[in-house]
Order: C-alpha cells, then structure tokens, then sequence
C-alpha cells in the first residue's frame, strides 16, 4: 500500500479531493498537504510578469509550492512515510494560453529549491524527486469537470439544466446559454466575469440561483462544490475521449504510480506536456 500526498491549491480541492480518489485506487491511502489549510495558488493572474521577477526575501506562492511538494516525501521533515506527492493546481482563464509557461515557471521553482536547499545532496534529492512528485493541471478549474456528469451538477446544488455545445472538451469550457450570456453585469458575482461564456464557476452560480439573489442557493465550495467532487464519477466524467487531456494525464500518472491503472484512461488520451513520463531533462515526474 502507498502513501500519496496531494497537495491542492483550492479550498475546494483541499476538502474534497482525497475522498474524489479514494475510491479509484482504495487499497492505497491519499492525505492531503499541509494538512490544515489549502495553500494559494500562482494562477489566480497571469503568470508572464513571474518570468522577469527575481525571488525575493519572503517566499512567492509559487516557491511555496514547490517547497512543499519537495519536502512532502522526504520523512525527516515530518516523521511520517510519503511515497508520492502530487501538486494540482487550477490553470485558471487568465493562462487558459499558456499552460506551458506555467509548467515551465513550476518546473524551474522546484529545481531551485532543490539546488538551494541542498546544494551538496542534489543529485540524490533530485533522483528522489524525480521518481516521486508531480504537478498536474486541472484546465481551466476543477468546476469544468462537475458538467461531465449530471448527477455532479445536482449534488452541487444547480436548479437548472446545464446549457452546453455538443460536443465539448470540458477542459475548454464554454457555455451557450443565452440568458446567462445577456444578464448584466449587475450582481457581485458576475460583475468581474466578462468572459462568464468560459468560466464554468461563474456559470455555476447562475444556474444553482438564476436569480443571484438568494443567498441560499449560492454555490458554495465548501459545502455544494465538495458534495459534487467527493463522488465525482471520473469514468463518466471521460467518457468520450480524447477530451479532457490534462485530467487523463493526472489520473495517468497515478495509475502507473500506484500500479494500479485505471481501464478508462489511456496514456495516448493525456496531454503531452504534462504526460509520465516527462522529458529525458525532467525534474519531477512528469515535467
């Protein structure tokens, strides 16, 4: 039995992802990092200004990140046994256009840590890093995946049937449904969303309250938002591929990970920049 640690970047994922996967791999044990709280993300904006900027005295999100991932499966750091770590992270609209520069700064922020942290052990940290750690993408939110399953939109609270193109790669989110796209922009929740077409959380207010006035049907991650993922039918969810690439390659790397391969996800289905295993260069698995 192995010991995965996942370490989310939403307070969603942080309250319902454990339980999510559970259930595909049940005779392994998946925890989440750090235990107490979800750490922020870097993709809430646009990456690109990160390119230029150098670190400075107090750590970036990102840096964060990448350090916890690394110490995630050394024993020494905490006393306790990971044998895989995994960072996922939201790419979020604002970089729906450049996944690759957001694999890249990660990428580079691991190896940084690495070679400041243990600059006379690197070559065995890197090894060991290289074997057990990851960082995968949900594209363009979590969010996105609930619409590939109609019982997952009900558990997360929608009054309303969802309004979509057919066929649509969930990972490239859109929705067609007229009245939500004429609302104006006259509510909190929809005022900062003027690509609302793409944007599947904002879509979700829309259709748990069509009205974005009651408070008691506003969508919640927390509460609705973790009802729909902790039983999240990831099967039915990739049902017809070769959609959703950066999920494929997450549920992927886990199966071979774990050894323990899943019959609805196929290597040739994932994303090949984020697909294990990763370049000859890589620095984690699959980066």
């Amino acid at each position: 039995m192995a010991v995965v640690a996942l370490i989310p970047t939403g307070k969603l994922e942080h309250a319902g992802l454990v339980r999510a996967l559970t259930p595909l791999f049940p005779v392994h044990t998946f925890v989440v990092r750090p235990p107490e709280r979800h750490l922020d993300g870097f993709t809430s904006r646009d990456v690109a200004p990160l390119v230029a900027n150098p670190s400075g005295p107090i750590p970036s999100t990102l840096e964060e990140l990448a350090a916890e991932l690394v110490n995630a499966i050394f024993p020494a750091r905490r006393g306790e046994r990971i044998d895989f770590a995994y960072v996922v992270e939201d790419l979020e609209l604002c970089n729906q256009h450049q996944p690759e520069l957001v694999l890249s700064l990660f990428r580079a922020a691991v190896n940084s840590y690495i070679s400041r942290t243990w600059p006379q052990q690197s070559t065995l940290r890197y090894t060991q890093v290289r074997e057990r750690c990851s960082f995968h993408l949900f594209r363009p939110m979590t969010e996105a995946y609930f619409f590939g399953e109609t019982q997952a939109l009900q558990r997360a609270g929608t009054v309303q049937q969802a309004v979509l193109p057919d066929p649509l790669d969930l990972e490239q989110f859109l929705t067609v449904d007229q009245p939500f796209l004429d609302l104006p922009p006259r509510t909190d929740r929809l005022a900062n969303m003027p690509q609302r077409q793409f944007h599947p959380k904002s879509y979700l207010h829309y259709l748990c309250d069509p009205t974005l006035v009651n408070r008691r049907r506003k969508y919640r991650e927390t509460a609705n938002g973790v009802a729909a993922l902790e039983s999240l039918d990831w099967k039915q969810v990739l049902s017809a591929p070769p959609h959703c690439p950066f999920l494929h390659a997450f549920l992927d790397d886990l199966g071979d990970a774990l050894n323990t391969p899943l019959p609805f996800i196929d290597r040739m289905w994932a994303d090949r920049r984020v697909r294990y295993p990763g370049p000859a260069d890589r620095v984690l698995r699959n980066l």
